[in-house]
């Protein structure tokens, strides 16, 4: 049985179970504000989950993310740790041409947006 694409086209725009992404962070104001803001564009599935000091550096939490750092995003069924890359790997598989018309190119169309925003 072949495995059902996770990434939506103009003709079949549904989204697989596993684009459901899950974000941990510790507040509005921390580095988690990018990925849910990204989220809410991609209109992705979020689950937000709050954690509170010193939780990020306890287990569970710290089986999760060894680094202990936050924020932490599950997506696509892996872990992603670092927010700017994790930004990067998102746009790169998930632009679907909500945030702009597509192009030839559209994720070097996405990187230029997140670079004019000094999100890159």
């Amino acid at each position: 049985m072949e495995a059902p694409s996770a990434c939506p086209t103009q003709e079949n725009d549904t989204m697989s179970p596993h684009d459901d992404f899950v974000l941990y962070g510790i507040g509005l104001n921390d580095r988690s504000g990018k990925l849910r803001w990204l989220a809410h564009e991609l209109a992705l599935p979020l689950e937000e989950r709050r954690i509170r000091p010193p939780e990020h550096r306890q287990p569970p939490y710290r089986e999760l993310n060894p680094y202990g750092m936050v924020p932490t995003v599950i997506w696509r069924g892996r872990t992603h740790v670092e927010s700017t890359a994790t930004l990067q790997l998102v746009e790169k598989d998930a632009v679907w041409g909500y945030l702009a018309p597509l192009t030839e190119r559209p994720a070097a169309q996405a990187a230029g947006f997140f670079g004019a925003l000094g999100l890159s």
